[in-house]
């Protein structure tokens, strides 16, 4: 078992480089209707499948480092069970965050999520954190709403 969450690392990164090949080739096969730009429903999918495999290559060159440098020293301590710990701590969040994202819309659901994720996974630093969870939701949504177009949803923050 220890082998399996001393790995996980590059499980989960070749999970993610997978999976955002696969999207990347679904978005390829977006249809485009025959009165618009070409470019425009498959720009942005192409944009966050190239996302996904940057990550995933960056999480496994941080594996092989992580592990040259293990093998180097001792270990810190830290118990193997932590990362399960986070991945299902981060799963229930999420998985909240589905539930209430219509409801309280895009930018109050964001900045909830950001705000309960930060303080958990980044304890101590609560000026970074609130920076975050705030600036993060009203940059995405004048990104998404302005620059793309996307609708996200209001919630109870109505607007118009």
């Amino acid at each position: 078992m220890s082998k399996l969450i001393d790995n996980s690392r590059i499980f989960i990164s070749a999970f993610g480089f997978v999976a955002a090949v696969a999207y990347g080739i679904a978005a390829s096969r977006l249809s485009i209707p025959a009165f618009s730009d070409p470019v425009g429903p498959r720009l942005f999918p192409y944009m966050v499948a190239t996302g996904l495999c940057l990550a995933s290559l960056a999480l496994i060159a941080e594996h092989f480092a992580i592990r040259r440098t293990a093998d180097v020293t001792e270990t810190d301590g830290e118990e193997p069970d932590g990362v399960a710990k986070v991945a299902f701590v981060a799963l229930s969040m999420l998985a909240v965050y589905y539930m209430v994202f219509d409801y309280l819309g895009f930018l109050l659901a964001t900045a909830l999520f950001l705000i309960v994720f930060l303080s958990y996974s980044n304890r101590g630093q609560l000026t970074v954190n609130l920076l975050v969870a705030l600036l993060f939701p009203i940059a995405a949504y004048l990104l998404l709403d302005t620059a793309f177009g996307a609708r996200l949803p209001d919630g109870i923050l109505d607007f118009g």
